[in-house]
């Protein structure tokens, strides 16, 4: 299989006088299945995915809501990914059960570059204002009469894996799973910051450019540094991780209408972070040692336990405890000196217990489909983002304890031959129940929506065929799909919060079955403004406009044509 993509982007930048969101995608994937017995069975895939896009095009604002400026960095930012991926499956089969092996491999490398905080252009940043320090520092380290930055980032990942499985055959009473997964990742990162003397953004990847602070640096040279960009900053930091599980799980029906399941899993994950920064590329100050190697190990026991009883043929109630489990890690060297509580060089694991229980039902001769469900969580050492434009770096940081319960709804309904119309709503309460800052405690979660509504329906029907055409049998079809996004928090300090987000989305088109289909869609056809994200910066709660947002995507349109063979 192919795929090709490639659009000029939605979201204009008039300074540039473009658009900053261009997006180039090619993907291919080839799959060979081969069968050499009647019971082993061999899947063979590769997969590879280049994306070229521009990167880094945040608005800098008040709060949360604050959609009035349009984009207006001066760089339009670079964003080429690159990942490959091989895998096989081997499947073998007998009358105890299936044995599973997969064996994978992924490799990842990604480079960024961009305007850096302001995100204004080089005439108007703030750095040109301040008279007295970094801004007057550079200019005098420079030479220059203008100050702004810009900003690179480069990630290169490879992973091993390996899982073995054996399954018992899936019509058995009694049913089981056991299985082990192991994990080897390599992993190269470094983050840095430039002067942008107009010239662009050049991209780094292992290697420094001249540093801005050379003059105190042995050789001495010269001042005014002459480089087109020079560094002002870079953190390098390659990790080595492995990272192995086992696992199993017992399903048993008690009856033909009770059936518990029983699962347990174990995950240790080891990892190792070497500090490569240069004492001459520190932006921290100090806080990294070239050469450290630092190693934490995180695990933790997940059991599961489930109920399901269904009293009638339409009816099935369920209950679940679980436990879920997510591995610490490091952030980048140094940054645990930025003064933000939570935030540290390396970021804890998160652990969470989940009671859960609800109804799925069909009435109506099955032309109503619902579940109605409910939940509550304990989770320890949740993780929150933070952006520092000091370094350029993406940081975790852990809350010490959160609560979260809701319930959710979701219904199906076959109202009229060809007409369908589905509904969800779902509710959720947050809290912040115990952080390093205690001023957080009592506020929501970070990115938990407190409510979320989808609506939406669809009319099919037939229209014949075609006098004159030889297209077969088409049928037509309409859909509708409205979404709201209710308040949404995007860090502990409950800062700003964004307002509810109503999104409509509509679809129209004709097709013939197993043969082709046309399709003419919008998105977010009330052309909504709103930010997809939100970040504070370092003095954004104290009133300064430090803040960034990332612009969601304005009303578009498009067609589909598919055609199968």
């Amino acid at each position: 299989s192919f795929s090709f993509k490639d659009t000029d982007g939605f979201i204009n930048n008039p300074y540039l006088g473009e658009e900053a969101d261009p997006y180039r995608d090619i993907s291919g994937r080839v799959k060979l299945l081969w069968q050499p017995t009647e019971n082993l069975t061999a899947d063979l895939r590769f997969s590879i995915s280049q994306v070229d896009t521009q990167a880094l095009y945040f608005n800098i604002g008040l709060n949360a809501d604050d959609t009035f400026l349009p984009v207006r960095v001066n760089n339009p930012g670079v964003n080429e990914r690159d990942m490959y991926n091989a895998s096989l499956k081997l499947d073998y089969e007998n009358d105890y059960g299936t044995f599973t092996s997969i064996t994978s491999y992924d490799d990842l490398e990604e480079l960024l570059t961009g305007d850096q905080f302001d995100m204004l252009p080089r005439d108007q940043s703030f750095l040109n204002l301040d008279t007295s320090g970094f801004g007057a520092l550079i200019k005098f380290l420079t030479g220059d009469a203008i100050v702004d930055m810009g900003q690179t980032q480069f990630l290169d990942t490879s992973s091993w894996s390996q899982e073995f499985r054996f399954t018992s055959p899936a019509d058995n009473r009694l049913r089981w799973i056991a299985g082990a997964y192991l994990i080897a990742t390599d992993r190269y990162i470094s983050t840095g910051n430039q002067v942008d003397r107009g010239n662009g953004v050049f991209p780094v990847y292992e290697t420094a450019r001249p540093s801005v602070f050379a003059p105190f640096f042995p050789p001495f040279p010269a001042i005014p540094v002459t480089d087109p960009s020079p560094q002002i900053g870079l953190l390098e930091d390659a990790q080595d991780n492995f990272a192995w599980a086992v696992f199993g799980a017992v399903s048993y029906d008690f009856t033909d209408q009770i059936e518990g399941t029983v699962a347990l899993r174990y995950d240790e994950d080891t990892r190792e972070n070497t500090t490569l920064t240069e004492a001459i590329n520190d932006p921290t100050g100090g806080l990294t040692t070239f050469g450290q190697v630092r190693e934490m190990t995180w695990d933790d026991l997940q059991p599961k336990f489930t109920l399901r009883w269904m009293p009638a043929d339409n009816i099935t109630l369920y209950a679940d405890y679980s436990r879920g489990f997510r591995s610490g890690g490091f952030n980048q060297s140094g940054v645990g000196g930025i003064g933000i509580l939570g935030v540290g060089d390396l970021f804890d694991q998160e652990t969470a217990n989940t009671i859960e229980g609800g109804l799925k039902m069909q009435v109506l001769d099955n032309r109503v489909n619902f579940s109605l469900s409910g939940f509550m969580t304990d989770a320890e050492g949740s993780y929150f983002f933070v952006f520092d434009p000091t370094t350029s770096t993406q940081n975790l940081g852990n809350l010490l304890e959160v609560s979260y319960s809701g319930i959710e709804f979701d219904a199906i309904a076959q109202v009229a031959e060809g007409l369908s119309l589905n509904f969800g709503l779902g509710l959720t309460d947050s809290e912040i129940d115990a952080a390093a800052d205690t001023t957080q405690v009592g506020n929501e979660a970070p990115l938990v929506s407190e409510y979320s509504i989808n609506a939406g329906g669809q009319y099919r029907r037939s229209l014949g065929a075609v006098e004159g055409l030889n297209l077969g049998e088409l049928d037509g079809f309409v859909r509708v799909d409205y979404m709201v996004i209710g308040d949404t928090y995007w860090e502990p300090d409950n800062y700003s919060v964004r307002s509810p987000v109503d999104l409509l989305n509509f679809r129209i088109g004709v097709e013939a079955v197993d043969n082709w289909s046309l399709t003419f869609w919008t998105k977010n056809l009330l052309n909504e403004e709103y930010n997809a994200e939100f970040s504070p910066g370092p003095f954004g709660k104290f009133g300064a406009p430090t803040n960034f947002l990332w612009k969601g995507n304005p009303r578009t349109f498009g067609a589909d044509f598919v055609k199968q063979f």
